[in-house]
């Protein structure tokens, strides 16, 4: 549960540079989690959006780093949810 923490609050706090996301990236992100039922709150659904994106854990907070700047996520108990593309 600590990881999970630790990794949203990366998520959360990524700074403006990592501008270079293309939108390949956050369409197969809003994908995964559109398959994950919007929420991802645990790790078993953070490892599987991950996967199903097919990044480093790394890559994958800088993508949702950004996406949440643009107001994409919002924070649930445990962890995020998407709010735009199949998940609106």
């Amino acid at each position: 549960m600590i990881r999970i923490a630790a990794c949203f609050a990366l998520l959360m706090a990524t700074p403006l540079w990592a501008q270079d996301v293309t939108e390949d990236e956050k369409s197969r992100l809003r994908a995964a989690m559109a398959e994950v039922g919007c929420t991802v709150n645990n790790e078993e659904l953070r490892v599987s959006v991950m996967e199903k994106v097919g990044v480093e854990e790394g890559r994958m907070g800088i993508i949702a780093g950004t996406m949440a700047m643009g107001d994409e996520f919002v924070e649930v108990p445990g962890g995020i949810k998407l709010l735009t593309g199949p998940c609106s």
